[in-house]
């Protein structure tokens, strides 16, 4: 028989606000489908690898959240009240890796029409069902908002920049920790980090969440063009995805770009996945991005065999990247 200190309690409720600069139907579509929750629900490092959303009444809403560590908790619950672009309200249970219930959580979602955009007002309310859980819900607040954080993240892209995703994959014959040494070494990004025909004169990189990633590209002309950036995600030798900014040479912002990259372990090497997504992008240059993007990625990774060559001690490296590159090639998915 459970002692009357063992019993559920109900915790004072977290509530979180937030601006974002996008209508409510944006803002709501971002909660509306397991594709958009996935991406902004977790607070990184945290990843959700599975996750399934059916925005209408008594529709579940049910995610695996996973550490940099792989520990794992589930969240299985439903909404209860939509009113699209509006209102809606998720009663969710959490369980641990073994399916036991630790807390339940009823989650209040208003939307409302602002000056620069829409307010998110969000209001949490806890119930411990068991007190050993308790440390779990101490840090919601701060969660809440690294996730709406991420939210607009989503919500941006949303909004469409007019420019599709670059999306490539590439395979290496080098270990997957070389690759990923690779892009989180500023020496070694500092080689092979931009297309041909430029260089990089100054890099900083600082591999771990919230950590730097920033370099200035110099073009022929000897003009200098700053990216400037953070790690938001990053899971050795497995994945990582950076958000940058990048200003023309006179400073001007001309972009954002995220940008998410897999690497996993093949026969023989390494296969990268890579994804560009591209935000607040400067009108006069929209045509340029799109036309030359997957041209710029297709030089730059040869320049990354070249420097994955040199840091095995592989000689001549151009002429050894260049001859291997069709074997790499043809490891590749269609």
């Amino acid at each position: 028989m459970a002692q009357a200190n063992d019993a559920p309690t109900t915790l004072p409720p977290v509530r979180v606000s937030r601006t974002l600069r996008a209508s409510p139907e944006r803002v709501f579509r971002a909660w509306s489908s397991a594709e958009h929750v996935a991406r902004w629900f977790a607070p990184r490092p945290f990843t959700i690898p599975e996750a399934r959303v059916e925005m209408r009444v008594g529709g579940a809403f049910e995610l695996l959240f996973r550490s940099p560590e792989g520990q794992e908790h589930r969240i299985r619950g439903a909404f209860t009240e939509v009113q699209p672009n509006r209102r809606l309200v998720i009663d969710i249970t959490v369980e641990d890796a073994a399916g036991k219930p630790q807390f339940r959580a009823v989650t209040e979602v208003e939307l409302s029409q602002a000056a620069d955009g829409t307010r998110l007002d969000v209001t949490q309310t806890y119930t411990v069902l068991d007190p050993k859980d308790a440390w779990m819900v101490e840090g919601a607040p701060q969660g809440w908002s690294a996730a709406l954080a991420q939210l607009e993240e989503v919500v941006l892209d949303l909004g469409g920049s007019g420019i599709p995703p670059v999306t490539i994959s590439r395979a290496f014959q080098a270990p997957v920790e070389a690759v990923f040494r690779a892009w989180t070494t500023g020496e070694h990004v500092k080689r092979w980090f931009c297309p041909e025909g430029t260089s990089i004169s100054e890099a900083t990189v600082d591999p771990r969440v919230g950590g730097v990633f920033e370099y200035c590209i110099r073009f022929a002309t000897g003009a200098g063009q700053w990216c400037r950036g953070v790690f938001v995600e990053l899971t050795p030798n497995a994945r990582l995805v950076t958000d940058l900014q990048v200003f023309a040479p006179d400073g001007r912002p001309l972009f954002r770009a995220l940008t998410e990259v897999t690497f996993s372990k093949t026969v023989g090497g390494t296969r990268l996945d890579i994804v560009q997504r591209y935000r607040e992008v400067d009108p006069d240059i929209a045509g340029a991005i799109a036309e030359g993007g997957p041209e710029g990625w297709g030089s730059t990774l040869e320049k990354l065999d070249t420097e994955l060559l040199r840091m095995a001690g592989g000689g001549d490296a151009t002429e050894r990247s260049a001859a291997r590159r069709g074997d790499a090639q043809d490891a590749e998915s269609p």
